[in-house]
C-alpha cells in the first residue's frame, strides 16, 4: 500500500526506542497487561516452551523454534557475557531489545493474529508493506480479538499501528 493509503488507514503510536518498544506497542492492544508485565509474561513463556516438542512443520510452535535458531543475537547487548546468554533468557531484563521471534511468540502466547508492517523503498517511491502476517489462530478474530498491528523500522524498533 502506498504512503497515502497507509497514513489514511493507520496512526503510528510512537514510543521510546529504549528496548521496551515492542512491549509498549503490544500493550496498546491488550488491556490485561502493561509493558512490564508483558515482558515478564514473555520470559515465563520462553521458560516453559518445550523446545524439543515434535510439532508439525506449519505450526506456529515450529515457526517460533526455527526463528529461535537465527534470532538469538542481541546487537544491543552491553557486555560479551550478556551476548553469550540466549535471547529467551536476556529478554526478561528491562530494556533488552526484542526481535521478530518475540513478535511470533506474542501471537502464540496471546492467541492473537499479528500484522507486521515495514516501510519499503522502491526507487523514489516508499510503500508500507506487510512484512509478516501471523494468523495462526483462525478463530481469534471471530472471538472479537482484532489483530495486533505493528510497524517495524527494519532493524530494531517496533511501534503500534492504530486504526484511524
Amino acid at each position: 500500500m502506498d504512503m497515502h493509503e497507509f497514513e489514511k488507514l493507520f496512526l503510528i503510536k510512537q514510543n521510546p526506542a529504549d528496548g521496551n518498544c515492542l512491549f509498549w506497542a503490544v500493550a496498546e492492544f491488550v488491556e490485561e497487561w502493561d509493558h512490564k508485565q508483558l515482558r515478564r509474561l514473555l520470559g515465563q513463556f520462553y521458560a516453559s516452551l518445550d523446545k524439543n516438542a515434535e510439532v508439525s512443520d506449519d505450526s506456529l510452535h515450529a515457526r517460533l523454534l526455527m526463528q529461535m535458531t537465527s534470532d538469538n543475537i542481541d546487537y544491543h547487548a552491553i557486555t560479551h557475557k550478556e551476548l553469550k546468554k540466549k535471547h529467551e533468557v536476556r529478554i526478561c531484563k528491562n530494556l533488552v531489545y526484542a526481535g521478530i521471534m518475540d513478535v511470533i511468540a506474542f501471537a502464540y502466547l496471546l492467541k492473537r493474529p499479528v500484522e507486521l508492517y515495514q516501510k519499503q523503498q522502491f526507487g523514489e517511491n516508499s510503500e508500507h508493506t506487510p512484512r509478516m502476517s501471523i494468523d495462526v489462530f483462525e478463530d481469534a478474530s471471530a472471538h472479537g480479538k482484532p489483530p495486533i498491528r505493528l510497524f517495524f523500522n527494519g532493524t530494531d524498533h517496533f511501534e503500534a499501528l492504530l486504526l484511524r
